[in-house]
């Protein structure tokens, strides 16, 4: 649950977001908050959530992280999503299926997705290392 606070012990519900779809960062020269985000209709959502002090901060993160690996944990591994493409030379319909996996940046699944509909693979091709030095989960493209 995702609230804004109204006084002492009183919240205004903002937003009711899955665990597994939250993201974290720590942003530079913030030293007591950090953004949570989370994909949305419209694109997506983030807040900065701020702290009196960095010890409350990297409490909050810790503990919001921590939940966040163990909700993950329960997730599946990978899953697959399909690609339909029509050729407009010979008007002939295509589906090609890409298995995709949680740490995948956006970035990886794009290069993935144009691996397999220009070689005509089974989306199975590695990712290992493509996503290294890209953000993580759900990065910028």
């Amino acid at each position: 649950l995702v609230g804004k606070s109204r006084g002492t012990n009183c919240f205004k519900l903002k937003e009711s977001v899955r665990l597994a779809e939250l993201w974290l960062s720590l942003p530079e020269g913030d030293d007591t908050g950090f953004l949570v985000g989370w994909p949305a209709v419209t694109g997506v959502t983030n807040y900065l959530a701020t702290y009196p002090t960095q010890a409350a901060r990297d409490t909050w993160f810790r503990k919001i992280q921590n939940a966040l690996n163990a909700q993950l944990a329960t997730e599946p591994k990978s899953t697959n999503i399909q690609i339909f493409y029509k050729d407009l030379a010979s008007s002939i319909e295509f589906c090609k299926t890409v298995s995709i996996s949680p740490e995948m940046s956006a970035r990886c699944v794009v290069r993935q997705a144009l691996h397999v509909l220009q070689n005509g693979g089974d989306g199975e091709a590695e990712h290992e290392g493509e996503h290294e030095g890209e953000e993580g989960r759900w990065g910028a493209a």
